[in-house]
């Protein structure tokens, strides 16, 4: 008796998957469709301004980085495959020690352009400067030049010595982040 049930609903739901297709399902094609035909929304996109201070510890001193990120209308927009224009950023790094000015400049893509390649530049944008670390080589910051609204960006090093030297290097060595699922299946 069960298996007459099982095979009763079962033969209904395939009835009327297949069925005709009802005026609801095509409103949900059509929407389909629509969404991903959607125009370019004609005003440049920005990324939205951000302000970070961090106090950390080098070589037994206390010092602190104040990094803004900013759309900078002055600089040359960016545009992307699907024509949407992108305004570019221009980011101010501050490193202090004990009262003590070390660093104070604003970084724009144009500083990098020597390390990534000139067809993805036309492309990125300077998405972020953010503090990474200090150890035996420095204070180092991690930046990044991208594709804007992607995945696509060259990870850059930025390290500033003790006395205030800046070295900028494309960044050799990517993390390897691993989620708990994927150590359990390894």
């Amino acid at each position: 008796m069960k298996s007459y049930i099982f095979i009763f609903i079962a033969s209904s739901l395939l009835l009327t998957a297949c069925g005709p297709s009802s005026s609801n399902n095509q409103s949900q094609e059509t929407r389909m469709a629509t969404n991903t035909t959607e125009a370019v929304n004609n005003e440049p996109q920005r990324m939205q301004t951000s302000e970070v201070k961090e106090n950390f510890e080098y070589k037994g001193k206390q010092y602190q980085s104040h990094i803004v990120r900013r759309a900078d209308e002055s600089l040359p927009m960016v545009t992307n495959d699907e024509q949407q224009q992108f305004y570019d950023n221009s980011i101010s790094l501050k490193l202090t020690c004990g009262g003590k000015q070390l660093v104070s400049r604003t970084f724009t893509k144009k500083d990098f352009l020597h390390l990534v390649d000139a067809n993805f530049a036309k492309q990125a944008i300077l998405e972020g400067i953010v503090f990474n670390e200090a150890n035996e080589q420095g204070i180092c910051f991690a930046a990044s030049v991208g594709h804007p609204e992607s995945d696509l960006y060259q990870p850059i090093r930025i390290v500033v010595s003790a006395n205030g030297n800046l070295s900028i290097s494309l960044e050799e060595e990517m993390m390897d982040v691993t989620t708990p699922e994927e150590s359990e299946n390894s």
